[in-house]
């Protein structure tokens, strides 16, 4: 086979976006090495290349010419050898590396912010960088996808070792348990054999993120957490609630100055009684930063079970040098109620395998999250009949909020109402209808307000 046919010049791909040509080096370099390593461009045939170097996706991130598309001679006289499918695929390295690589582009500057923020390692940010090349780059994804390429987790962090360099056993931190990335939630590895492409995901949402470029740190946390409303009532709304209230703003207190670790707080009841109501008026009370965990991604899709408690893990490493901070997390029961597949979702294991080693990881995790947390937790439920006990068993204090009663209704009614001069026999039975929120007289206020143009 003549030499100029055998090598490529870089060439790069119309179906490629603007985008994904920047991240080429990186990317399509991962792709080289990842088939020189495990034996991608081992021939089958001396007539015919292997699948690699006719593969679409592969070629356009590498930037090759699929060989079919160069190579012309007749297929009887063709003898393609081992030794030149890797002269191919080191040229086309070599060609790769020849592009700039930016450091500035929105990935690599999200990743170093994340670094920043939880304290990263060159190995955890190498192995986020491959989730997110997996979920932002379909070529990528589909090249190794195509691959059919099995991984155990060993063999996986082998792997990341041989593509960045960096030791083996670094490699293996990163990807443990209880590392920054897969406690936190930001990247969801799979504990068992699997397809490389399915070994690794990012946290929900978070493949925005890390394409959309985040000048300051402040940026890129919001995208995680927003901070609280501000309260529309005081802690003087809730005489009913006079001695939990009490005992709560002595606890919090103390426990924030102290900085006392594992503080968890319980409170449940109906929709619209006031829970979310008090936590704001508690944290005015304390005067700290009251955070909550995101409910909606960036796209304003809801963000439900598995990935509200990866988000929760991550916003308490983000707070956790934050002094004068407190985060709510609502719907508790949608995390610890939603069935032990859950667990086995979040560690790595198979939907089947409920009740082995993931679903036990997962408990455990929960236990240690309410023994562990840096920064003061508030959960709201509301429907703790949904809860397990052993969960219970972990809050530190827990308060039951009833429906109101009939003077304290009436309070919240003129709180919210009376700029409206209502009749005061209107507001009584207002308040004397049991089925009628606190919740609902703010509600009520504001469509008046809007209503009447102020």
């Amino acid at each position: 086979m003549a030499r100029r046919r055998l090598f490529n010049k870089l060439n790069i791909p119309a179906k490629l976006d603007s985008e994904t040509r920047k991240y080429m080096p990186l990317f399509g370099t991962w792709l080289l090495d990842m088939a020189i390593v495990l034996n991608w461009h081992k021939p089958t045939s001396p007539r015919y290349w292997p699948d690699i170097f006719n593969d679409n996706d592969f070629c356009a991130l590498t930037g090759m010419t699929p060989m079919d598309e160069i190579d012309g001679e007749d297929d009887s006289k063709k003898t393609i050898t081992l030794i030149q499918c890797r002269k191919v695929l080191l040229n086309q390295r070599e060609q790769l590396q020849k592009m700039k690589l930016s450091p500035q582009l929105p990935l690599f500057k999200n990743v170093e912010l994340l670094a920043k923020l939880l304290e990263l390692s060159e190995a955890d940010k190498a192995v986020i960088t491959f989730a997110a090349g997996l979920s932002m780059f379909p070529e990528f994804n589909n090249a190794i996808r195509g691959a059919n390429q099995k991984v155990a987790m060993q063999s996986f962090c082998r792997l990341m070792a041989l593509l960045t360099g960096i030791n083996e056993s670094e490699m293996s931190r990163a990807c443990a348990l209880d590392s920054p990335l897969v406690s936190s939630g930001l990247v969801r590895i799979k504990r068992q054999s699997c397809d490389l492409e399915d070994k690794i995901s990012l946290m929900h949402g978070l493949e925005g993120v890390m394409q959309t470029a985040h000048e300051k740190i402040d940026d890129l946390v919001a995208c995680f957490m927003r901070r609280a409303a501000a309260p529309s009532l005081t802690l003087d709304n809730f005489p009913h609630l006079r001695t939990d209230r009490t005992m709560l703003t002595e606890y919090l207190g103390n426990a924030l100055l102290e900085k006392t670790i594992g503080v968890n707080v319980l409170l449940h009841g109906k929709p619209g009684v006031g829970k979310n109501e008090f936590v704001q008026a508690l944290a005015a009370e304390l005067n700290v930063d009251l955070y909550e965990v995101s409910y909606s991604d960036q796209d304003g899709d809801p963000i439900k079970g598995t990935a509200r408690l990866q988000a929760y893990s991550l916003c308490q490493r983000l707070l956790a040098r934050d002094q004068n901070a407190m985060l709510l997390f609502d719907e508790v029961e949608d995390v610890v109620g939603s069935g032990s597949s859950m667990f086995s979702h979040f560690f790595g294991g198979d939907e089947d395998d409920e009740q082995t080693g993931s679903n036990r990881n997962g408990k455990a995790w929960i236990n240690r999250t309410l023994e562990n947390n840096q920064v003061p937790a508030i959960w709201i439920s509301n429907k703790i009949s949904q809860i397990d006990n052993a969960y219970l068993r972990r809050f530190d204090f827990s308060v039951g909020f009833p429906v109101p009663p009939h003077s304290v209704r009436i309070s919240m009614a003129r709180h919210h109402l009376d700029c409206f001069e209502p009749p005061q026999n209107w507001v009584e039975r207002l308040a004397a209808n049991e089925a009628i929120t606190p919740a609902q007289f703010e509600r009520a206020a504001k469509v008046a307000r809007i209503a009447s143009s102020g």
